[in-house]
């Protein structure tokens, strides 16, 4: 079960910087990381800047909702594991916690969500 836990809070992750983008327009990604997810033809083309409607994903919406239910505590983690870009010592740090502490904050939030899925 953590294996899929982590994919479809990968898939939440995806889907969430999409929404971030609000539909300005704006690439959610770099354009290295839209070279490696779309090739280099696409990534080049006008579209990939503009992300029209938030793409529905019923997955992730539902994980989307799963994640707010969690208490605070947890929720924060999830949202800087998967939406962060640093490492994790780093987001540990941001939330003044030890890296032991991050990761049984992150390793519970887990459980819940699985909880909440199954």
């Amino acid at each position: 079960m953590p294996a899929e836990i982590d994919a479809l809070l990968l898939t939440w992750a995806r889907w969430a910087c999409y929404r971030i983008d609000a539909g300005l327009g704006y690439a959610p990604t770099t354009t290295l990381g839209r070279v490696i997810e779309l090739g280099p033809a696409a990534a080049a083309s006008r579209q990939a800047y503009s992300s029209g409607s938030i793409p529905s994903n019923e997955v992730a919406e539902h994980i989307d909702r799963l994640v707010a239910a969690l208490p605070e505590k947890f929720k924060v983690v999830i949202r800087i594991e998967y939406l962060g870009r640093e490492s994790r010592k780093q987001k540990a740090k941001r939330l003044h916690l030890s890296y032991d502490a991050f990761y049984g904050r992150l390793k519970m939030a887990k459980r819940l969500l699985a909880a909440g899925i199954g």
